[in-house]
């Protein structure tokens, strides 16, 4: 990013490929839980990484996670005003552009951080699951629940099912709080309670 002839310009990678979006498009719409699995741990692996230097990703959907020609797969659309402290409450510094982001990006004076990006992990994973959005917050906040795989007839493991629902939570306390742990309840069996 940087000031030239006195305007702003911003200079990305030009990324070869096909988007995750149509990529289950073209598979009808769903993912197996391996596959989706695969397509998404470097993608956590990489917000991993940008929490740890401090910054937080906050409105990805699968049109921001690519696939590449040389089979690599890369999530766009990092910006670097997305910066968090420990105690910051500031003005949410994206826009959300889908009807699915975390529930704090709505309010001004809600705190962003790695559990933000919990919340758009699990609702990309969900939506690759069951080839179903979840509702709107406001939807959410006016008692409409996400329906459980169960109760969809979908085979997901028991506990990438508790670990997405629990990562899905409005209230940004009651999630899990890392990427971190939720790739150890997701990738590594972790136990606990996630219910």
């Amino acid at each position: 990013m940087f000031n030239e002839n006195g305007t702003v310009y911003i200079v990305r990678e030009y990324v070869e490929g096909i988007t995750l979006y149509d990529y289950v498009r073209n598979r009808g719409n769903i993912l197996t839980e391996t596959e989706a699995m695969q397509f998404l741990k470097p993608v956590m692996e990489a917000l991993e990484a940008i929490h740890k230097a401090g910054y937080y990703h906050g409105d990805f959907t699968s049109r921001e996670v690519i696939l590449t020609n040389t089979n690599q797969i890369k999530l766009l659309g990092f910006s670097e005003d997305h910066k968090f402290g420990i105690n910051d409450i500031k003005m949410p510094a994206v826009v959300i552009l889908h009807p699915v982001g975390a529930p704090e990006q709505y309010h001004s004076r809600a705190k962003i951080g790695p559990w933000t990006d919990v919340f758009c992990v699990c609702a990309l994973l969900y939506g690759l699951l069951s080839g179903k959005q979840i509702p709107c917050i406001e939807d959410r906040l006016l008692g409409k629940d996400v329906t459980k795989f169960e109760e969809l007839r979908i085979k997901v493991r028991p506990n990438t099912s508790a670990a997405i629902m629990k990562g899905l939570a409005l209230r940004a306390e009651d999630r899990i709080q890392s990427i971190k742990e939720l790739m150890e309840y997701l990738y590594e069996g972790k136990k606990g309670k996630l219910r």
